[in-house]
């Protein structure tokens, strides 16, 4: 079989069932294989795709063997901010959580104005067609810290400096979090 058709195959298995079927799966398949024989594997998650799904095993002994592992997006950008070492990493990683579970996107608030990236920086209302304005905008004047809040780095950074500055309580989720006793 070819490593084109074992990809269609592993693809079409992936939408047929659950990622955590899928985990007991591989976590099996790895046990087995273990067992019934000694392997080592090479984990290949490329460092330059920050959006990446999954990671990969692959045999050291037979590159042809691979196993496709799913990761979810709030892990891999939990890692994220951990390579970052930023000096609020557990608070920005509960913020993460709560406002988007991870993923990187832009959607409308409560208000009804759009809220942008990992870390839902709030638009402004005068210009709503523009991402990084708003709460952005104003972090941004006062840090001299400069990007867009749909790049993640960026907005760890800005998250971290918000939070040392006083300024978490721009985040609905700090009220939220504080509340249930998580922050």
């Amino acid at each position: 079989m070819s490593r084109g058709e074992r990809n269609e195959r592993n693809g079409q298995f992936m939408e047929n069932h659950t990622k955590w079927e899928i985990a007991v799966l591989v976590f099996v398949i790895m046990l087995t294989g273990i067992i019934s024989q000694p392997r080592s594997f090479i984990v290949e998650v490329r460092a330059d795709i920050p959006f990446q799904k999954e990671a990969v095993l692959i045999s050291r002994d037979n590159p042809n063997l691979g196993y496709k592992i799913p990761y979810s997006q709030l892990f891999l950008t939990y890692q994220i901010v951990d390579r970052l070492k930023v000096k609020h990493a557990e608070t920005i990683k509960k913020l993460i959580k709560c406002e988007s579970y991870g993923e990187n996107v832009s959607r409308p608030d409560s208000d009804g104005i759009i809220s942008d990236g990992i870390l839902q920086y709030h638009r402004s209302k005068e210009t709503p067609n523009v991402a990084g304005s708003g709460t952005w905008a104003e972090f941004s004047r006062l840090s001299g810290i400069k990007g867009s809040p749909n790049n993640i780095i960026d907005a760890i950074k800005m998250t971290d400096w918000a939070i040392e500055n006083g300024k978490i309580e721009h985040w609905s989720c700090y009220w939220i979090l504080s509340r249930k006793g998580i922050l």
